[in-house]
C-alpha cells in the first residue's frame, strides 16, 4: 500500500478515535447546558441559575433564573391539574423568556401577577426559551404544550424569524425520526440526536450566529455605533425580498401554530415584536434610533424589515380570528426599556407586561365570562 494512504487511513482512525473519546466524555459529564438535541427540544427541570456581574445595565445583580419541574419559570403546576384554572403558557424567544432578569421580573411574571388582582384560580407559566423561532415553538408544542392543555397559550413571535429560509414543516420533523442524508445540513441536525459532541457542535454554531446577528445579551452604546442616513438606497427592493423568500413561510408557520393550538382545544394569541431601533430620538441618550447601525444596515431600515413581519402576524390573526396585541407598535422606544436592541430592562419588561395585560385582561373578561370570578371590579 503506497505511503500516502497508510496515512490518510492512519489519520481517518486517529480521528475517529478522538470523536469517541470526546463522546464519551462528554456523555459522562457536559459542561455546556443544551436544550435543544437535533431539533429535539430539552428543556432544563428543576433548575437555578445565578449570574453574578452580568455587566447588563438595567438589571438585578445577581440575577436569579429559577427553572420549575416542567422546565418553565412560574409556579408549579396546581395539585389536581388545571382544569379547574384559567392557564396561561407565554411562548417565545428570549425577549419571553428574558433569562437575565431575575425571577418576578420577566414580563410574564408581570402580566400574571396583575392578573391574579382581578382574577381568581389563575395559572400562567413562562415557556420562552433563547433563540427559538417559530420553527421550535411548533416542537416546542407538540412535544410538551398540548400534553398540559392551557387554556391559551400567547406567543410574542418575529425577531427570530427574520431572514429564515423557508425549509417546509415537515422537512423539519423528520428530521428527528432518524438519521437522515438528504443534504449534509440534515445529516449533520439529525445525527446530533444521537451524538454530544455534534450536539455540542451544532449549539456552538447556532450560538455564534446569534452572536453575528445581535441576538445575544449584551449592553449597547448607542452613542458609540456609527450613523446611517434613511431611507438607504436599495430600500424597497431589501423590502421586497423579505416578502417574496421569508414572509410566506412565516405566515405558513403561524398557521401550523394556530392549528396546533385549536385542534388540542387551547385558544392562541398573537404578540407582535418590539425593538428599540426604528424611529424617534432616545430620550436617555438623544441619538437618532433610525440612523443608529444595527448589524450592517440603520435602525429604520431593520424596523421596517421587523415590521413585515409584524404585519404578517397581524394578517394571520385577522384572518384565522385570532386576538392579537399588537404591543410593537405601543412600546415606547427608549434605551431604558432595552439593554440592547430588542431584549428588556426591568423597566422594560413592566411596561411590556403592562401593555400585555391591559389588552389580555378585556379579552379575558369577554372571551371567558363564565369561567372566571373576578375577586373585584375593575
Amino acid at each position: 500500500m503506497p505511503a500516502h494512504w497508510k496515512n490518510i487511513i492512519s489519520l481517518i482512525i486517529g480521528l475517529f478515535l478522538a470523536f469517541m473519546i470526546i463522546e464519551g466524555i462528554l456523555r459522562v459529564y457536559n459542561p455546556i447546558e443544551q436544550r435543544i438535541k437535533g431539533d429535539k427540544i430539552v428543556l432544563p427541570v428543576n433548575k437555578k441559575y445565578i449570574f453574578r456581574k452580568v455587566n447588563i445595565r438595567g438589571i438585578d445583580d445577581p440575577v436569579v433564573h429559577t427553572k420549575n419541574s416542567l422546565g418553565f419559570r412560574g409556579p408549579e403546576l396546581p395539585p389536581g391539574g388545571l382544569n379547574d384554572y384559567l392557564s396561561i403558557i407565554t411562548i417565545g424567544g428570549s425577549t419571553t423568556e428574558c433569562s437575565v432578569l431575575s425571577d418576578g421580573k420577566d414580563w410574564p411574571a408581570v402580566l400574571y401577577k396583575k392578573l391574579q388582582t382581578d382574577f381568581e384560580n389563575i395559572w400562567l407559566n413562562n415557556a420562552g426559551l433563547d433563540g427559538h423561532s417559530t420553527f421550535g415553538h411548533i416542537i416546542l408544542m407538540e412535544d410538551y404544550i398540548i400534553k398540559l392543555k392551557p387554556t391559551l397559550a400567547l406567543f410574542l413571535i418575529g425577531i427570530n424569524d427574520v431572514g429564515i429560509a423557508n425549509p417546509t414543516y415537515h422537512d423539519h420533523l423528520v428530521i428527528r425520526e432518524g438519521v437522515q442524508f438528504s443534504s449534509f445540513k440534515a445529516f449533520f441536525k439529525s445525527l446530533s440526536l444521537y451524538s454530544e459532541t455534534v450536539s455540542l457542535a451544532l449549539n456552538l454554531f447556532r450560538w455564534a450566529k446569534a452572536e453575528v446577528q445581535g441576538l445575544t445579551h449584551h449592553n449597547v452604546d448607542l452613542q458609540s455605533l456609527p450613523l446611517i442616513n434613511y431611507p438607504e438606497p436599495g430600500l424597497d427592493s431589501l423590502l421586497e425580498f423579505h416578502r417574496s423568500k421569508y414572509i410566506p413561510g412565516f405566515y405558513g408557520r403561524l398557521e401550523t401554530l394556530i392549528r396546533l393550538a385549536r385542534t388540542n382545544g387551547i385558544e392562541p394569541v398573537f404578540i407582535t415584536q418590539p425593538a428599540l431601533f426604528g424611529y424617534g430620538i432616545d430620550d436617555r441618550t438623544q441619538v437618532d434610533l433610525g440612523k443608529v447601525q444595527v448589524n450592517r444596515h440603520s435602525g429604520n431600515t431593520n424596523w421596517k424589515i421587523l415590521e413585515l413581519y409584524n404585519k404578517a402576524t397581524i394578517k394571520a390573526g385577522k384572518s384565522f380570528s385570532v386576538f392579537v396585541i399588537d404591543a410593537a407598535g405601543e412600546m415606547r422606544k427608549s434605551s431604558t426599556n432595552f439593554y440592547d436592541f430588542v431584549h428588556f430592562t426591568n423597566e422594560g419588561a413592566r411596561e411590556f407586561g403592562n401593555i400585555v395585560y391591559q389588552h389580555l385582561k378585556k379579552h379575558l373578561k369577554e372571551t371567558y365570562p363564565k369561567r372566571l370570578q373576578e375577586q373585584k371590579a375593575g
